[in-house]
């Protein structure tokens, strides 16, 4: 096999090929001359196999895994992985008190090599491991092995792999029956062997230091034909003998209870009474069809089976998303040669069939494949996507939704969906939910999808698309898409479970039966704990996944494609698809660099980028210098070109079922190849002036919206953002004077967020906006009920159309209510009204959210305390630079107070909340994991201390370039503003999770953690509305209901306390009341602490003009004030739920640690 002269010739696509490897003769024959390789010998008679399995060429006419196949995965290369699996699987065994029985599930086990290993090493383990053989041999007492629960199963669809899996364990049989000792590891015999002991007289045989199976065979496709032909004849000629009017209704279960009592006799696949201590192994072409017993409990393996699973793809182009096909075409129609960029189909192309070869055409017009893209939304699209004809808004400020996400994402993206791995996730979770046990699913893939399917032949990769069923298809696996799919799938069982138990206790009333509910919900709880140790296992360990099968065929697949493009964040879903978009879409305006339309899809890509991924801004240059090139070429297009400058027909490119506004805003809902010179002018001035703002160069964003408004001057996007930059500038009445006109012009009700915005405008001037506070309340008055009323006119339908719809409004009305709660608690002072829209707006936030999963957050925080114990912290490890200051805490602490203060020193600058560190933490993770598996102590202080650099150089580059490129106005305040900062602040507080890789680079950095009253901060947290996904985790869009509310918190005090325990005095408390009731003292303790002189400019901090960019930007702009301090008083009757959840977490636990300070008595 070795020997294929398949290499011998390229293709058009540069794979090799046969000189008539064309697809309609290529040899897919497997070389199997006895598909019915174990023949039974009767109905009554026990099977016997006395005819070897034919030589495994696995349906390709040559081996597929091993060095001498398409590719080789770590059970090939070595024993080691096989035992590493039995540690883990033993583990599980203990803590589930050894059970008597046991099942055994291997899903994919290719040629048999690594459940070997497993059953080998198992059996070599005094103790747990021969407890474990034992209990997989010990039957169901049932007297036959044919469906038996206990044993092991494995599944696997090939009969030719069956075969190879039948032998390895008939060798390994042999093998430990002859020797009573584990044998050495023969490597050789991985690399490419059939070199099973050729013994055809195996029994079943008992010994106890060896391992014997009960093999029992499956079924071919032959016989399984057969059957069904033959259970049709039956009941064809039971219909034939009855009334066709008058069919019997038993006649179908009569031949299946027939056919299971065959089953259970063994008849059906031949299987032999099973002797005590013989493992029965049984074949099954799904997962689902294995028996379970909720007594027997189930382990479960996989070794690289998820990326084998199909794949959709799909591909953002201007038109919408679009499904990635294979089309037919005749070779001279594929004049690219790249089958891997798929076009649109036209008319000619989208179905050429093999009957165009049978005309007078020219031996070079053969049949090919090649990706093409649907010309409409496939049902895929549909069902995985939800992509429908439904009318959505592109600019709607809901990007806590799937449709909004897919819709912002820029043209290019491509995103992978593998329904069958999270449905074998979801069905693994049933089984574990009913049966107790435990799952191991190993893989390589990363958090998210991207364009990732590929191919590989003879450990090369090779075009999908260049040898149909003759190399091996793998694509990226997405575990944040499987653990999604674990938790949905632990919700509805434990839904369903709770449903059991309180029909069982209703129905119940003695002790005796409360006793064995509450046992059995012990029992799931114990069985979901282990599942949530799994999925977080899978999200921390997310970048070394393929660290334990570092092969030459995952080289090629990952090791060779990271090293091409950043590591992904472990966070972002996203990133690894946006990268790939931004380096196919620069290489095209890179070759095309005077096209305006791939400039400006370039320049969106960074700014999508920028806002999905925070890594502290590394894409706003590059995106400025973009989106700066892409203007230029519009005006210069707009000044030589004789067509008008507003050349689009406004009726036909209004908002759908609105009135128009018969000006440009009407363009914002059309594509960018549809739009005017002005209406890209305004799209391009608009977008750059957001990126302005996210980099914090806010005078810079105001001028670019100024642009847009000489163009456009009602054009509702600019006047709206403008307006926000102009918040963050403390110029009050320029915000309110945009935000009247918004209010003004905008008829369709563009932004949900109006009526807050303006709500906190009123807040800090109540004359900024003409009419006051009516002016917001007088128009909610006839929109919530209106809006109410509309959602109730959905109730009852569960279309996607009518799902979509139903959160736009209600995310609107969430806004709505949120604004009257400002209305109530700043003006009118009344609390119970107050409290009424805050709760309402609350519970409109819920509505549109998935659960609370509290068990990963539970899980991230276990995990965490479990890596950083005090052992792990090398000594004199790390930098000794301490340029980075982190203040770390729970949001509505006074964080933003202190890095104010912090940042009116003139050798300190505040950088804010979109954090370098954080965004960087992932390649510091894999640097530091790569390192430890050197075992040398300086090889790990080099690369903790690269990455420490790294992340003062990029710091350090990104305020230069922000310095360089402010205005006069952004620093006119600053009298050292051409002074180097010694100092950068970094104000991510969910770093607190994260203190132990701080520690780890930066041991000399301060890290100041700022709290508040608990009770404080709590309510202060519940009645703000968060952005989606603020603080990287997801954590925060639950802060709106008690209960997950109290959850995150006691888990934030938790990571606190364990920082303080294993880094006793690392941490630098600052208390708030300590800020606001003796801010000279605090101040000037915080500056000793940074190693800083003294500035007595620190106490001005809030005359500052300098912009910030925070939830607390008016707050920082007055002066310290007390009367945050116990504000949840106000609301203290409505807060009663959340201090009784809170306990003992509702005091205080710290006090302020800085050196030298002294609390005032």
């Amino acid at each position: 096999d070795e020997d294929d002269e398949d290499d011998a010739n390229d293709d058009v696509e540069g794979n090799k090929i046969d000189d008539n490897d064309d697809w309609d003769t290529i040899d897919n024959e497997t070389n199997n001359t006895d598909e019915t390789m174990f023949q039974t010998a009767g109905d009554d008679e026990t099977t016997t196999t006395s005819a070897k399995p034919p030589p495994i060429t696995e349906g390709r006419g040559h081996r597929i895994i091993g060095a001498a196949g398409d590719f080789t995965t770590a059970p090939e290369i070595s024993q080691i992985f096989g035992e590493c699996l039995t540690v883990w699987l033993l583990a599980q065994y203990e803590t589930m008190g050894k059970p008597s029985k046991v099942q055994l599930v291997e899903i994919g086990p290719g040629r048999g090599t690594l459940i070997c290993d497993v059953l080998r090493s198992a059996r070599g383990i005094k103790g747990a491991g021969e407890d474990f053989v034992a209990a997989l041999g010990a039957g169901d007492g049932d007297g036959g092995s044919t469906n038996m629960v206990s044993g092991l199963h494995l599944v696997e669809v090939s009969e030719n792999l069956r075969a190879g899996q039948f032998e390895a364990l008939e060798a390994l049989e042999l093998q430990m029956t002859k020797n009573n000792k584990r044998q050495p590891h023969n490597n050789n015999s991985r690399a490419d062997d059939d070199s099973a002991d050729d013994d055809d007289s195996i029994s079943k045989r008992k010994s106890s230091s060896g391992l014997s199976f009960d093999l029992l065979k499956w079924k071919t496709k032959e016989e399984e034909q057969e059957e069904m032909e033959a259970l049709v004849q039956k009941v064809r000629k039971r219909m034939d003998d009855q009334d066709e009017h008058e069919v019997d209704p038993t006649l179908f279960s009569e031949i299946m209870v027939d056919k299971k009592h065959k089953q259970k006799q063994g008849v059906e696949i031949g299987g032999t009474a099973n002797e005590q201590g013989s493992i029965p192994v049984q074949w099954h072409s799904t997962f689902n069809s294995i028996p379970s017993s909720t007594a027997i409990p189930t382990f479960i393996i996989g070794q690289e089976i998820l990326d084998a699973l199909p794949v959709h793809v799909f591909q953002k182009t201007e038109d919408g998303w679009k499904e990635r096909l294979i089309d037919v075409a005749i070779r001279e129609d594929c004049d690219d040669g790249d089958s891997n960029n798929p076009t649109p189909p036209t008319p000619s192309s989208t179905v050429v069939t093999g009957a165009s070869t049978e005309s007078n055409t020219t031996t070079n017009k053969k049949p090919r494949f090649r990706y093409v893209l649907s010309p409409g939304t496939t049902p895929a699209l549909r069902a995985l996507l939800h992509v429908g004809d439904e009318e959505r808004h592109p600019t709607s400020t809901d990007t806590g939704t799937n449709n909004t996400t897919l819709d912002s994402a820029p043209v290019g993206t491509v995103i992978e969906v593998c329904p069958e791995a999270m449905l074998l996730a979801q069905d693994i979770t049933s089984r574990i939910e009913a049966c107790n046990g435990a799952a191991l699913l190993i893989d390589y893939g990363n958090e998210g999808s991207g364009d990732t399917l590929r191919a590989f032949r003879r450990h090369e990769q090779v075009d999908v698309l260049s040898r149909p069923g003759t190399v091996d298809i793998t694509a990226d696996v997405d575990f944040a898409a499987l653990r999604d799919a674990v938790n949905v799938g632990m919700a509805k069982e434990t839904r369903n479970n709770r449903n059991v138990d309180d029909d069982s206790v209703a129905s119940n009333s003695n002790s005796n039966s409360n006793d064995a509910a509450r046992r059995e919900r012990e029992s799931r709880m114990k069985t979901e704990s282990v599942q949530q140790q799994l999925a977080a296992k899978i999200e921390r360990d997310d970048s070394t996944r393929g660290g334990l099968t570092n092969t030459n065929h995952h080289q090629s697949k990952s090791k060779k494609e990271r090293s091409s493009r950043p590591a992904p964040p472990s966070l972002n879903k996203n990133e690894q698809a946006l990268d790939g978009t931004i380096v196919r879409l620069r290489s095209e305006y890179k070759n095309d660099p005077n096209n305006m339309y791939k400039a400006l899809a370039l320049a969106d890509a960074f700014q999508n980028r920028d806002t999905i991924v925070h890594d502290g801004g590394s894409t706003h240059q590059e995106a400025i210098s973009t989106y700066q090139a892409a203007i230029q070429l519009m005006l210069l297009k707009q000044q030589y070109d004789d067509t008008p400058a507003l050349t689009t027909n406004t009726n036909t490119a209004k908002i759908p079922g609105s009135v128009p506004f018969n000006n440009l805003n009407d363009e914002l809902y059309l594509s960018t190849a549809e739009k005017s010179i002005n209406g890209l002018l305004l799209q391009a001035y608009c977008s750059l002036g957001k990126l302005y703002f996210m980099a914090n160069m806010f005078e810079k964003a105001v001028a670019t919206y100024d642009a847009a408004l000489d163009i456009e001057p009602d054009y509702v996007d600019a006047l709206m953002y403008r307006g926000g930059t102009f918040i963050i500038l403390g110029r009050y009445k320029a915000a309110g004077s945009d935000f009247d006109r918004v209010l003004t012009v905008d008829h369709v009700g563009l932004f949900d967020n109006i009526y807050t915005d303006a709500a906190r405008v009123l807040i800090a001037d109540n004359e900024a906006i003409p009419g006051g506070w009516d002016r917001i309340t007088k128009p909610l008055d006839r929109l919530i009920p209106e809006l109410e009323l509309k959602l109730h006119a959905y109730d009852g339908d569960e279309s996607a159309q009518a799902a979509a719809k139903v959160r736009s409004v209600r995310n609107k009305v969430q806004r709505f209510h949120m604004a009257y709660f400002l209305y109530h608690d700043q003006h009118t002072k009344n609390t119970s009204s107050a409290w009424e829209h805050l709760t309402a707006s609350n519970n409109y936030k819920i509505s549109m959210m998935p659960p609370f999963n509290g068990n990963r957050n539970k899980q991230m925080i276990q995990s965490t305390k479990q890596v950083f114990t005090k052992s792990f912290f090398p000594l004199n490890m790390g930098s000794q630079d301490a340029t980075p200051i982190f203040i770390i805490g729970f949001p509505r602490s006074g964080s933003t107070l202190l890095e104010r203060v912090l940042d009116a020193h003139p050798l300190i600058v505040g950088t804010g909340e979109d954090s370098v560190f954080n965004g960087r933490l992932a390649t510091i993770r894999d640097a530091v994991v790569d390192a430890s598996m050197a075992g040398d102590a300086q090889v790990m202080q080099n690369s903790v201390q690269e990455q420490a650099d790294d992340v003062v150089r990029i710091i350090t580059e990104r305020w230069e370039e922000i310095n360089r490129t402010m205005g006069a106005k952004d620093n006119e305040d600053d009298d050292e503003t051409d002074s180097n900062p010694k100092r950068f602040v970094d104000k991510y507080l969910s770093n607190y999770m994260n203190v132990g890789f701080i520690h780890l680079l930066f041991p000399n950095a301060l890290i100041l953690h700022t709290s508040r009253n608990p009770m404080d901060t709590l309510y202060s947290t519940f009645k703000h509305d968060f952005p989606s996904n603020l603080d990287g985790q997801g954590t925060l869009d639950h802060s709106s209901n008690f209960e997950s509310l109290n959850e995150v918190y006691r888990g934030y005090r938790d990571v606190i306390d364990h920082w303080d325990t294993v880094l006793p005095g690392r941490i630098t408390h600052v208390r708030y009341e300590d800020m606001v009731n003796d801010l000279p003292g605090v101040a000037k303790a915080v500056i000793s602490a940074t190693g800083l002189p003294w500035n007595p400019d620190v106490l001005k901090f809030h005359k500052k003009k300098h912009a910030v960019n925070t939830h607390s930007t008016m707050q920082v702009r007055q002066a310290v004030y007390t009367h945050s301090i116990q504000s949840w008083r106000k609301y203290e009757a409505q807060l009663q739920p959340l201090l009784q959840l809170a306990g003992p977490y509702a005091e205080p636990s710290t006090k302020t640690t800085l050196k030298g300070y002294t609390h005032p008595m």
